[in-house]
């Protein structure tokens, strides 16, 4: 610091510091200010020119400017800041400062903001950038022309918003540099945005804007904080790709994706209807061909059983018209051995000879011997227990006859409960050393059905049942009306139940539990095939340990049976566990 006075026409020194290395004797008071800058001129402080002029121009600067900074280089690289003030009573006081490495640093600093602008200019992607107070300090060439604003129009002011849509609202950098939450962000970007996986604190979004640019587009964008060295956001930067070609070529390949799956689709639905409508033919024909195969069967039985029927009737005809005529002579001859007896009570009172009197001794003797009252008691008995026996046999071979009956092929109007009679009769063989039958039968109208097909599945259904049951319990078979057009048949055994896994299968074609030769795994099928052939319904209900119950409803008439009706019923048939 030095001080200049008032002295004459030119101010005088009357105090310097060595700051800028001046000579000792230009510090004695009443030097002249022309040899001070003579010297600052002479060792290249004043910079570079014609000396008088030099020397001339800064006395010049000195005596007429009231106040005045100035900052010199000097020959050696010190830069050096002097700042001149007019002192009230005359003179002027100076500062010389050694600025050197605060200048440097605005001069990095400058080098290094030109090269960041260097770096945003040359990118080609449209990047902008804002300080803390929302001002933007940088706007590439790419972002001018993907916007359709220039630099000029922007930097330096707060309107980035305008870029990108009608009103005015934060963009994703405003937000960045405002700290917003993510509840505002979503505000304004919805469900738009997420964070960014490699930068804390950045963004990253895609968005339709119809008012951007020339035209509408989709942008890619992107925006992350900057921070000075202690971490706080003093700006944001952000960058935007136009990324309209992409999402219409991905449009087109996601349309195209929807196009091929709906075909894929569409075939696939194709496919899977071929497959099942092979799979429901599979079904039909295995179960027309089980239903074939035990059709043939009875038919080979009823042919067999109508032979055997046709055998066994002609015997058993003649012997119970015997039994009849033996009836009628045994009842003679104990009316004539009655007649005897009476005789040789009579003449047992009589005075005979001798040999009349062994005689009668001998015939009473045999009566004894055989029993004659028991005998003529039993006698009756056992020819009614022979026209019974022979009664049996013709029920039995009717019965055979009336199962084996292969019908006229079409429906005719029977009575389910004489069709179960029939079927008892047949099966009882099975039956009676299992079970216990117990007979349940309703007055029901006749239904219009296939006399031998019903026969076949009852039969199917009471040897089932027996076939269950271990050791000797009961089967019950119940026949009911359930209303005008409906009869309900149900058989119920007390077996040991049908495993709940096996339920959903027990009607399949060859489906069968027993033991390879102990079963073919076609009765029940044949059941559910001769019940739905009448338009009727099955239904089991079983519980392990405790016995199987098989119901099967059929229609009155099954031509009178609409379709919804029958599907009502088959519906109402589902299997249960």
């Amino acid at each position: 610091m030095f001080l200049i006075e008032n002295s004459g026409s030119l101010p005088l020194i009357v105090l310097f510091e060595n700051c800028c290395s001046c000579p000792p004797e230009l510090a004695e008071p009443g030097v002249p200010v022309e040899r001070i800058v003579e010297f600052r001129v002479s060792a290249g402080q004043m910079g570079e020119g014609d000396f008088e002029q030099l020397v001339e121009q800064e006395v010049a600067h000195l005596g007429s400017e009231a106040w005045r900074r100035l900052q010199r280089t000097r020959a050696d690289g010190m830069v050096l800041e002097e700042i001149y003030r007019p002192l009230d009573g005359g003179g002027l006081l100076a500062t010389i400062t050694d600025i050197t490495e605060g200048a440097r640093a605005r001069q990095a600093l400058i080098a290094s903001d030109k090269y960041l602008r260097e770096i945003i200019e040359g990118v080609p992607v449209a990047v902008f950038v804002i300080d803390r107070r929302h001002q933007i300090t940088h706007w590439n060439q790419a972002c001018a022309a993907l916007t359709g604003y220039s630099a000029e129009q922007m930097i330096g002011s707060t309107e980035q918003w305008r870029a990108f849509y009608g009103s005015e609202r934060p963009v994703m950098a405003d937000l960045i540099v405002d700290s917003a939450s993510d509840e505002e962000t979503a505000q304004h970007y919805g469900d738009k945005y997420r964070r960014s996986a490699l930068l804390e604190g950045a963004y990253v979004a895609e968005d339709f804007f119809p008012e951007f640019g020339p035209s509408n587009q989709w942008v890619f964008f992107t925006a992350a904080p900057l921070r000075n060295h202690s971490g706080e956001i003093v700006g944001a930067i952000e960058t935007l790709q136009d990324i309209t070609e992409r999402k219409r070529v991905s449009d087109e390949l996601h349309e195209a994706n929807l196009k091929l799956e709906h075909r894929v689709a569409g075939r696939t639905q194709e496919l899977q209807e071929s497959n099942q409508q092979l799979e429901d033919t599979l079904a039909e024909l295995q179960s027309a061909q089980a239903f074939m195969v035990q059709s043939e069967k009875m038919v080979s039985i009823g042919q067999l059983a109508a032979g055997v029927a046709h055998e066994i009737n002609n015997p058993t005809g003649f012997v119970a018209s015997n039994l009849n005529s033996l009836r009628d002579y045994v009842a003679d001859i104990v009316r004539l051995i009655g007649e005897y007896r009476q005789f040789t009570t009579s003449v047992g009172d009589l005075q005979l000879s001798s040999t009349y009197s062994k005689q009668l001794e001998r015939i009473k003797e045999i009566e004894q011997e055989v029993e004659l009252e028991y005998l003529l008691e039993d006698l009756e008995s056992l020819v009614d227990e022979s026209r019974e026996g022979t009664d049996r046999i013709r029920k039995i071979v009717k019965a055979l006859k009336d199962f084996a009956h292969p019908g006229e092929g079409t429906m005719q109007f029977a009575d389910i409960n004489d069709l179960i009679e029939t079927t008892l009769n047949v099966v009882n063989n099975e039956i009676k050393y299992k079970a216990t039958v117990e007979k349940s039968l309703s007055d029901l109208p006749h239904v219009k059905c296939l006399a031998q097909e019903l026969n076949q599945v009852f039969v199917n259904l009471l040897v089932n049942a027996a076939q269950a049951i271990d050791e000797k319990r009961s089967i019950s078979i119940l026949s009911r009306p359930v209303d005008d057009q409906w009869v309900e048949i149900i058989v119920r055994d007390t077996g040991s139940g049908i495993p709940e896994d096996n339920l959903k299968k027990i009607f399949d074609p060859f489906f069968t539990t027993k033991e390879v030769g102990k079963g073919t795994g076609l009765g029940l099928n044949v059941v559910y095939s001769i019940v739905a052939k009448h338009n009727g319904s099955v239904d089991v209900d079983s519980r392990l340990g405790e016995g199987t119950a098989f119901t099967i409803k059929l229609p009155v008439d099954p031509a009178l049976v609409s379709s919804d009706d029958f599907a009502e019923s088959v519906a109402g048939g589902s299997l249960s566990s």
